[in-house]
């Protein structure tokens, strides 16, 4: 019961702290259009390509403004005016999504010989994980404190040697089959 009280109190003063209504708004308004670039196959609006275009090149230089106006008017904590900002970075950002969009569905609806996208080979998100863990791994490689090819025991430098050998096998498995 106090803990529930006390995050109740917690997320009321979080809710009333200044900027926070116009945070929120901004949130909920670009949670709004996040789906549009997944798949444009429908027009979004009657913007022809070039209209598109002119729309990003503003939209573009008003999100820049804002951004600047964000990061100077939270320094000198001016809330009214920082909420300003931070509403007019969320139209931009809707904006530039919208006209995103529908330039993608035009360039799609113009080519006779487009078909609808595909999930890629790759996944990037996996394979950016496995850089990740790539890197680590070399870095411990590379740390001696980690190593157990640099140490007395014999046991790990055996297991280090096999753990060495089915990664190039590994390796030389999945170029093959590539």
């Amino acid at each position: 019961a106090v803990t529930d009280s006390i995050n109740q109190l917690i997320t009321l003063c979080t809710q009333q702290a200044p900027g926070q209504k116009e945070c929120d708004n901004a949130l909920r308004e670009l949670e709004a259009v996040r789906g549009m670039l997944d798949s444009p196959n429908e027009p979004l609006s009657d913007l022809s390509y070039f209209h598109c275009i002119e729309s990003v090149m503003e939209n573009s230089k008003v999100l820049g403004e804002s951004m600047a106006g964000i990061s100077q008017n939270c320094k000198l904590g001016n809330v009214g005016p920082f909420g300003d900002c931070v509403g007019s970075a969320s139209k931009a950002l809707c904006g530039l999504t919208e006209a995103a969009a529908q330039a993608a569905y035009l360039v799609g609806v113009s080519d006779p010989n487009s078909q609808a996208g595909h999930q890629g080979l790759v996944d990037p998100i996996q394979f950016a994980k496995a850089n990740q863990a790539i890197h680590m791994a070399c870095q411990n490689l590379v740390d001696p404190q980690s190593n157990p090819s640099q140490t007395g025991n014999p046991a790990a430098k055996r297991h280090f040697v096999q753990s060495a050998k089915e990664v190039a096998n590994s390796t030389a498995n999945l170029v093959k089959t590539i």
